[in-house]
C-alpha cells in the first residue's frame, strides 16, 4: 500500500532552464512520505505525542528527465519494511501520461524525540503503511568516502531557515548546501546523501569536497572533525540503474 499525489511544477521550483531541481525534487518526495503518514493515521500530531520523530539517514535518487515548469507529475512513495527502528521506502516521479523521471531509495529512523535515541516500531504502525518491493536499483554497500585531495571551502552557519520542526537541519537543506558545490554544466544523473549527526541552530558546518571526471564527492563536517552528512552526486549511471528508466 502506497501512496500518490498529483502536482504541478511550480515556477518557484525550477532553475534557470525552467527545470525542476534537484532540492525541490526531495522535497516533494518528503512530502508525499508525510501524506502517506497522515493518510494511515501516523501523521505528524501522531509521532508527536508518541514523543518520537522520523529522520531522514540515506537518499539514493536517479534523475532521468527533470520535469519543466507548469508540467503535471505524479509523485508516489511505497513502503517496503519496518524493522526495528529503521524504515525503508522507495519513490517515483512520474508525467502525467506515466513516464519515469526520477526514482529513490531511502532509509529512515524512528527517534526518541528529547534524547535522539532509536524508538523500536510498533507492529500496528509498521503494520500500517503496508509493503512493496524494492525499485531494482543498484544497491550502495560502501559507504561515501571523501578522496584526499578534498578542499575545505567556507563555513556555514545554521540559521533559522536550515530547521524543520524538528528543530534540527531540514536534510533537504543539507542537500541544498551540496548543491552549491556542483560546477557549472555539471547534469547529476544519480545523488547519494548519508546523515549521520543533527545539525542544530548556531552549529558551525565546514564543508570538505573533491572533484573527479563524473563525480563531486563532499562531507560536511563539524568543527570537532565529526560528520553531519556525506554526498557523492554523479553524472552517470550504472548499468543497472540505466534499467530503472523502463520500469
Amino acid at each position: 500500500m502506497g501512496y500518490e499525489f498529483l502536482s504541478r511544477i511550480r515556477y518557484s521550483e525550477v532553475d534557470q532552464n525552467e527545470k525542476l531541481t534537484i532540492d525541490h525534487l526531495a522535497d516533494y518526495f518528503q512530502d508525499c512520505t508525510i501524506y502517506h503518514d497522515d493518510s494511515v493515521g501516523l501523521g505528524l500530531a501522531y509521532w508527536r505525542e508518541r514523543g518520537a520523530m522520523w529522520v531522514t539517514t540515506s537518499w539514493k535518487i536517479l534523475f532521468f528527465d527533470m520535469p519543466r515548469c507548469c508540467d503535471y507529475v505524479k509523485v508516489r512513495t511505497d513502503a517496503i519494511q519496518c524493522r526495528s527502528f529503521i524504515g525503508t521506502r522507495s519513490f517515483t516521479l512520474r508525467s502525467e501520461r506515466g513516464k519515469l523521471l526520477a526514482a529513490a531509495f531511502a532509509k529512515f529512523a524512528l527517534l526518541d524525540s528529547k534524547t535522539g535515541k532509536p524508538v523500536r516500531i510498533l507492529p500496528e504502525e509498521g503494520g500500517a503503511y503496508g509493503r512493496s518491493d524494492p525499485i531494482p536499483m543498484e544497491e550502495e554497500k560502501q559507504h561515501i568516502v571523501l578522496p584526499a585531495d578534498a578542499e575545505e571551502k567556507e563555513p556555514i552557519v545554521v540559521g533559522i531557515h536550515h530547521l524543520d520542526p524538528n528543530h534540527h537541519v531540514n536534510n533537504v537543506q543539507y542537500i541544498i548546501m551540496a548543491m552549491n558545490y556542483l560546477p557549472e554544466g555539471f547534469t547529476p544523473k544519480m545523488m547519494r546523501f548519508s546523515y549521520h549527526l543533527s545539525a542544530l541552530l548556531g552549529d558551525v558546518i565546514i564543508p570538505k569536497i573533491a572533484y573527479s571526471e563524473h563525480d563531486v564527492t563532499g562531507m560536511l563536517m563539524r568543527e570537532d572533525g565529526e560528520m553531519y552528512a556525506a554526498f557523492r552526486f554523479s553524472d552517470v549511471l550504472s548499468e543497472q540503474d540505466e534499467k530503472v528508466a523502463e520500469l
